[in-house]
């Protein structure tokens, strides 16, 4: 008895000890709060959690309404963490300066989801070591952002493109009936394309795509064909919804028994995706040592691999600082980023530039006659990368469907130092969201900022476009690298459809996605026909 009653009290001891301390951690916590340097508007956090608690699963959406009730800037916390996220051009200048002196050179702080995922020491775009990530982008100069890579790509994309139109055709899609989900092509599209642009590798994505649609009547592929495409593709749209998942959700979430089961998964897909990235790079480097330097192509996947060795085939890319070859590990850190990249923000895009021009069917006709103007009216015609340039509006409706729609519609920053933000002192270490959606819709920048409008982007339109009030690929020292080519792609993928094609919208009100870091289209049926005039 006398043994109960002594457990008794010294679970009650415990017991107090405890609430005592939650007591006064949230005292401590709630004065630091209303203490705070340069305090701005926004929720009251709770302790521990912050404002995860109102995350609706959409950062772009959860942006617009806290802009709307707390005005251009203002502060969230992500568990303990402060975040400052910024709604107009001007609070973003210093961030997305071009100028040697920005220290904003990070996506994040420190952060124990992005180490959780095992991005933050490698790659490119999340990448927290600055000399490695620096080093890295010297490959992208040399490859993707050249002439030679735009032209490469509109060589192929019409190759894939006709291989398209033949599954399309067998498959019965230009029947009145017929409708296809024109995200899912477009996906694997893309997905072939950038491999084949990267790595020079056909991986046939669009057959297996054709035979998963049609198994009674499958197409063969060739017998070298090493990559199961339709897992890979599925595991790089798992790859982004990972990156949401680790940034939005704090570390004493991520243990929850249902939380931590998706954490399970979403790491299971990634190193899926990763090893079968490296099986690549293996294979590749296999190859090298079996080839001549003469005979080797100077593809992205092959410059990473011969750098700094004997056959190197890279230009300018070696400094005192790097004599020495990379690891295939840093190689597939790199290539996981490119691929899923290449896949998703292009495909994504275009399935967004599809729907609205469909709403707009004066937009349609006037891209048809430039169409007509530049490329002539043989709609089999050869499209060179010289033609491209002279496809003015179309570049205006790519720039305003990404203005209005952007696929990327919030991107982040990290400070090295402290600095002044909108009359605001901010530490080192300060973690700051630019809500690229909300600087696109400001009405301080743009006239009538919610119709859509593509000749706002021509020389005869509106006034010159002010200073980052446009972040289609980002900007400043952390732009997207790839911005050229997808450029390029978009405007051969609207070429090589509008001048032969009507699509026809079977949902006309809304676009059916999902939120992860980037607007994953995840369906968007369609009907094809051939054009009518």
């Amino acid at each position: 008895m006398l043994q109960t009653s002594a457990l008794a009290a010294n679970f009650y001891d415990i017991l107090v000890l405890l609430i005592f301390s939650l007591l006064t951690y949230i005292l401590y916590f709630y004065i630091c709060y209303f203490t705070r340097s340069s305090p701005l508007p926004g929720p009251i956090p709770l302790p521990i959690i912050g404002n995860v608690f109102s995350y609706p699963g959409d950062a772009d959406k959860w942006a617009q309404q806290l802009q709307k009730k707390y005005g251009d800037i203002y502060e969230i916390y992500l568990g303990s963490a402060r975040t400052v996220w910024l709604n107009r051009s001007d609070l973003v200048q210093k961030i997305m300066s071009t100028s040697s002196e920005n220290h904003f050179r990070f996506r994040t702080i420190e952060h124990d989801g992005m180490n959780d995922l095992g991005m933050t020491t490698k790659g490119l775009f999340f990448n927290r070591i600055e000399e490695d990530a620096l080093y890295h982008r010297k490959f992208f100069a040399k490859t993707i952002m050249t002439p030679q890579m735009g032209k490469d790509a509109v060589d192929f994309m019409q190759v894939a493109f006709n291989e398209m139109e033949f599954f399309l055709k067998d498959y019965g899609c230009f029947d009145e009936s017929t409708e296809i989900d024109f995200a899912g092509w477009m996906h694997r599209l893309m997905f072939e394309i950038i491999i084949k642009l990267t790595t020079t590798s056909r991986v046939y994505a669009l057959t297996n795509y054709y035979n998963s649609l049609n198994p009674s009547k499958k197409t063969l592929v060739p017998e070298n064909e090493f990559l199961n495409t339709e897992k890979f593709v599925n595991s790089i749209k798992k790859f982004f919804d990972s990156w949401v998942f680790f940034l939005f959700t704090i570390k004493i979430m991520r243990g929850i028994p249902g939380i931590r089961r998706t954490r399970k998964k979403l790491l299971e897909e990634k190193n899926w995706y990763y090893k079968s990235v490296l099986e690549i790079v293996k294979m590749r480097r296999g190859q090298i040592e079996q080839s001549d330097r003469d005979s080797l192509s100077k593809d992205m996947l092959t410059q990473f691999l011969t750098v700094n060795t004997t056959k190197d085939v890279t230009k300018g890319i070696s400094d005192e600082h790097y004599r020495e070859s990379m690891s295939d590990e840093a190689i597939a850190g790199n290539m996981i980023e490119i691929l899923g990249g290449g896949t998703v923000t292009t495909s994504n895009t275009i399935c967004y530039i599809i729907h609205h021009v469909a709403h707009y069917p004066e937009v349609q006709q006037r891209i048809r006659q430039e169409l007509d103007d530049v490329l002539g009216t043989d709609r089999d015609s050869k499209i060179t990368f010289e033609d491209l340039n002279k496809l003015k509006y179309c570049e205006a409706v790519i720039n305003e469907v990404s203005r209005i729609w952007p696929t990327v519609p919030i991107n982040l920053r990290a400070s090295t130092k402290p600095d002044v933000i909108g009359n605001h002192k901010f530490p080192a270490n300060t973690q700051f969201v630019i809500n690229q959606r909300g600087i696109h819709l400001h009405h301080q920048n743009w006239n009538n900022p919610l119709e859509f409008n593509p000749s706002r982007f021509l020389t005869d339109g509106e006034s010159k476009v002010h200073k980052n009030a446009f972040l289609m690929f980002g900007g400043g020292v952390k732009k997207c690298p790839g911005r050229n080519l997808a450029m390029v792609e978009m405007k051969t993928m609207m070429a090589l459809i509008y001048r032969k094609y009507d699509i026809v919208l079977v949902n006309h009100e809304s676009i059916k996605y999902h939120y992860a870091f980037v607007r994953q289209c995840d369906e968007m049926k369609v009907k094809v026909r051939q054009r009518s005039a």
